[in-house]
């Protein structure tokens, strides 16, 4: 009867371990930021620019997400946006966010000024217009930016190991000394 009981333990350690073991595989949204640091990188000088939080790791749409960037970029400036992220390391793997402000200069003279953004995973251009109505004439400018970019994690770079991930090691640990025992003692 001893014997049983410790074989039952035993079986049921091992599984309360292998579940708790695949589950520090399964990414969980609180387990995991979905929050991404946008980096210009221009001759080897990294320079942090902006950020941008996800709601999940692949979707469309601006609901849920959260952005900043220079020179008073926001969420609400985005006209469209598609993602995809890494569901293991939450890296960006996709990007296309198209941003908008200001209004298109028409062509009737006055002040006016329209700017478009668009990002990607690797590249971020943003090209605009600048009207002025002078006295005696009306002037545009043009004007652009393009720069290379990188995502990173606002997080340290090497994370600690999850509890569940410890605690199954600790359950395996437990049932090899029980099933040891039993070997053992038969």
């Amino acid at each position: 009867m001893t014997h049983n009981l410790r074989d039952r333990f035993t079986r049921l350690s091992l599984a309360v371990a292998l579940v708790l073991a695949a589950m520090t595989f399964i990414p969980f949204k609180a387990q995991a930021s979905l929050i991404q640091d946008i980096f210009n990188v221009f001759q080897g000088i990294s320079e942090q620019e902006g950020t941008i939080e996800f709601p999940s790791e692949m979707g469309s749409g601006t609901a849920g997400v959260s952005f900043e960037y220079v020179d008073g970029w926001t969420e609400a400036d985005i006209t469209s946006i598609s993602w995809t992220l890494d569901p293991f390391t939450w890296d960006v793997v996709a990007l296309s966010l198209l941003a908008s402000r200001g209004n298109t200069c028409p062509d009737q003279p006055n002040d006016c000024e329209f700017e478009e953004l668009s990002l990607t995973a690797s590249a971020l251009d943003v090209d605009g217009i600048r009207c002025e109505d002078l006295a005696e004439r009306y002037a545009c400018t043009g004007f652009g930016r393009d720069a290379s970019i990188e995502f990173r994690h606002p997080q340290s770079e090497v994370p600690e190991p999850p509890a569940a991930w410890i605690f199954s090691l600790a359950l395996l640990a437990l049932a090899a000394a029980v099933r040891w025992d039993r070997r053992r003692a038969a």
